[in-house]
């Protein structure tokens, strides 16, 4: 009937004292002229027991239900911290996967363009590409484009989530790799067009599959590909390892993890 807990206790203590007042009427009022002194005083008695009983009965109602409310927060926390916790492994099992899909995309591109002979590596590179070499140059330059929009996606998201701008070198880094591979677009974009394509007009192409260690024709120039790309990818890799206190950020993930299954349902999204 009283749904409000914190009125009940004087609920309690209110019913206690009409009661011990009503008793105590009735003793008065049946009570003799001459036991009428002996009656004032057993019903001071009787209502100062009733409220004493009322009063302890009362607190240890408080206490009892103060200790369960502390019991049930504490649940709650370990809950909470649970599903913070799980959602953190998920959410950087996830973003691992989509930097390191990508790194294996443009891994592959290089290898698939090195073995076309795209390249300088292993010594003089083709005067002018074939019909074979475009179109494999066209293939190639689909899968980078792929892994290219999967980082600038992944920048922007993160960048968007972080409040507390925790994560402001992993963006820097990942638009470092996004960069890269933009340039190689930027390339394809102009160059392609043209009926037939020089290999000598393919710079930043030639740059992305050189290797440093196995190249008989320029061993002192950079490893572009290691210095702008390989080495970024470890250190985001790292960072998101590193990124514990991103919690702003993983309250936007916990419905998407929630909703792919990853997260029971039983546990309260707080």
């Amino acid at each position: 009937m009283w749904a409000d807990e914190e009125k009940r206790p004087f609920l309690n203590i209110g019913v206690a004292l009409c009661l011990s007042l009503a008793i105590a009427t009735v003793l008065f009022v049946l009570g003799g002229g001459e036991n009428r002194s002996t009656m004032r005083e057993s019903a001071f008695t009787v209502v100062l027991q009733f409220i004493g009983v009322a009063l302890l009965g009362t607190a240890i109602g408080a206490t009892f239900r103060n200790q369960q409310e502390k019991l049930q927060q504490r649940r709650e926390d370990a809950d909470k911290v649970a599903e913070t916790e799980h959602a953190r492994k998920e959410f950087q099992k996830a973003d691992v996967g989509r930097v390191g899909d990508a790194y294996r995309l443009v891994k592959e591109a290089r290898r698939v363009l090195r073995a076309g002979g795209l390249t300088d590596t292993y010594g003089d590179p083709p005067g002018s590409l074939s019909e074979k070499q475009l179109e494999t140059y066209d293939q190639v330059m689909v899968t980078i484009s792929k892994a290219q929009h999967a980082l600038d996606a992944l920048c922007v998201e993160i960048d968007a989530f972080d409040e507390e701008g925790n994560l402001k070198q992993l963006v820097r880094t990942l638009k470092a790799m996004e960069r890269y591979l933009s340039d190689l677009i930027t390339e394809h974009e102009r160059v392609r067009p043209n009926l037939s394509l020089a290999y000598a007009e393919l710079k930043e192409l030639n740059r992305f599959t050189r290797d440093k260690s196995e190249s008989v024709v320029d061993r002192d120039s950079p490893d572009e590909f290691l210095e702008r790309f390989r080495s970024p990818y470890r250190i985001a890799i790292r960072e998101l390892a590193r990124s514990v206190d991103i919690h702003p950020l993983l309250r936007q993930y916990v419905p998407r993890l929630r909703s792919a299954g990853h997260l029971s349902r039983a546990l309260p999204l707080r």
